[in-house]
């Protein structure tokens, strides 16, 4: 979880809700350290992690300076299925429980903004949205739905 400061040396507060019963491992920056110097693969590990932090941080600053609400929508929907997405008989799984207040806070939306344009897309034959998971059913028609950008 830890980051920027993945070694210590900072002071940074995190929260977090486990979504089903897990087991965590606290390692203090100086022992995680220590263990980088040691095993190469953790380090890389590391870094392969703050990259995917990194990516997914120019993404949204990207999407939040450039778009439109509508499109930051469909952008964020993308990016979630190239980042967690599993691909499944019916299109893209989003194998990550996102609530429509989680997405509306990545893009500085309503909660109901975001419930009815995911409902919208959802009679469209776009998505399905049931209890946080998500298929992406027409990757094709989400593209449209970023040139068009109006959220109808």
């Amino acid at each position: 979880m830890g980051g920027p400061d993945v070694f210590g040396g900072g002071t940074h507060m995190r929260s977090a809700t486990a979504m089903r019963p897990s087991r965590l491992i606290f390692l203090p920056g100086a022992g995680l350290r220590q263990l980088a110097q040691q095993v190469p693969d953790l380090a890389i590990g590391i870094i392969d992690a703050l990259v995917f932090k990194a990516r997914c941080y120019s993404a949204f600053a990207q999407i939040l300076g450039t778009r439109s609400v509508a499109q930051r929508l469909v952008q964020l929907l993308q990016h979630l299925a190239q980042a967690y997405g599993v691909k499944d008989e019916r299109g893209i799984l989003v194998a990550a429980a996102f609530t429509h207040a989680d997405l509306a806070a990545l893009i500085c939306a309503t909660r109901q903004w975001v419930t009815v344009q995911l409902g919208r897309m959802q009679q469209e034959g776009i998505l399905t949205n049931r209890s946080g998971l998500m298929v992406i059913l027409k990757p094709e028609a989400l593209a449209r739905e970023l040139e068009r950008g109006d959220g109808r």
